[in-house]
């Protein structure tokens, strides 16, 4: 039988465990990203890194590596991307 203190361990070596997978995943796209974005425009803007970085939904990061394939300029995927990292806007 687990003491309390086992499971309190489990659970944050657990927890632990699920972060470092999704943290993996958003580096995995986030450089996924980067090497299109070379391979596309030639070149990386100055500070599409940190706003790429500050994207942490997987789902949006997908989405983006998709725009950017069917992107037809670079101009045209950098609003999306602004648009992605913009401040979500309240209803009040």
């Amino acid at each position: 039988m687990d003491t309390l203190a086992d499971q309190w361990m489990r659970q944050g070596r657990d927890g632990g465990l699920i972060d470092g997978r999704q943290e993996g995943k958003l580096k995995g796209i986030r450089s996924t990203i980067l090497d299109l974005l070379i391979a596309k425009f030639e070149h990386i803007p100055m500070g599409f890194t940190s706003k790429l970085d500050a994207i942490d939904d997987i789902g949006t990061l997908k989405g983006l590596s998709i725009s950017l394939f069917k992107a037809e300029s670079l101009e045209a995927f950098l609003i999306l991307v602004d648009k992605a990292t913009a401040p979500k806007q309240t209803m009040q």
